[in-house]
């Protein structure tokens, strides 16, 4: 018998008002089950067994279908990874076609005139990704919290934490790259305009000298608690 064809007789023999003793002591006898079993433990057993077996069909329905597990998870990330890159495209060419007389104003204004930043806030709204260096960030771009999703400074350490704090004031999320074993950062101030700022601020000499040769990258990668602005 099979166990759904056992779990229907067990639950006909727990309900039964006729004859109900004897039927269970047949079914349970039938079953082969010991002296002190209840026709109730019966039913229990053939509901789990059902359970198990119909829970062992369906996995065996994915694993064919789905094939080795996996190989079908590598598939199933690289088309969610081509599908992520096809959006991504066409929500950023799709921005600059709408916007497209805002970027080309651009044009009118190279040489960094004095309409530049007007442009390029008014260009943000259809060209989301841009590339500069980082001092040109400051006089250029609107002083806005989060203004882009993320800010990538690459050769790092040659960049200052001073030029550092206007990308970072502007991003979501900053990502610094660079080689520790780059030259470090070059500042051109003169010394006597250096003492100047050290006085005006609070700061030594001596204080002032280490901020201006820290680079980003070196204090990024700082253990916790050890990063200094």
């Amino acid at each position: 018998m099979s166990p759904e064809g056992l779990l229907t007789a067990a639950r006909r023999a727990s309900h039964a008002r006729l004859f109900s003793r004897r039927r269970r002591r047949r079914l349970l006898g039938l079953v082969g089950a010991v002296p002190e079993a209840k026709v109730d433990d019966l039913v229990h057993w053939a509901e789990a067994e059902v359970a198990f077996r119909q829970g062992s069909r369906e996995v065996a329905e994915i694993d064919e279908r789905v094939g080795n597990e996996e190989e079908a998870i590598a598939r199933a990330d690289e088309a969610w990874l081509s599908a992520s890159r096809g959006a991504v495209s066409a929500t950023a060419f799709g921005s600059v076609v709408r916007h497209a007389g805002l970027v080309s104003q651009i044009d009118t204004a190279r040489g960094g005139g004095p309409g530049l930043p007007r442009l390029i806030a008014a260009a943000l709204r259809g060209a989301r990704g841009w590339a500069c260096t980082a001092l040109a960030t400051k006089p250029n771009f609107p002083l806005v919290p989060g203004l882009f999703d993320l800010v990538v400074v690459d050769e790092a350490s040659q960049c200052t934490l001073a030029a550092v704090l206007p990308l970072a004031y502007r991003a979501k999320r900053l990502g610094v790259v660079g080689d520790p074993n780059q030259l470090r950062p070059i500042v051109s101030i003169d010394e006597r305009r250096l003492n100047s700022l050290a006085i005006e601020h609070g700061f030594s000499r001596e204080d002032l000298h280490d901020i201006q040769d820290e680079s980003a990258l070196k204090s990024t990668t700082r253990p916790a608690g050890e990063v200094r602005i």
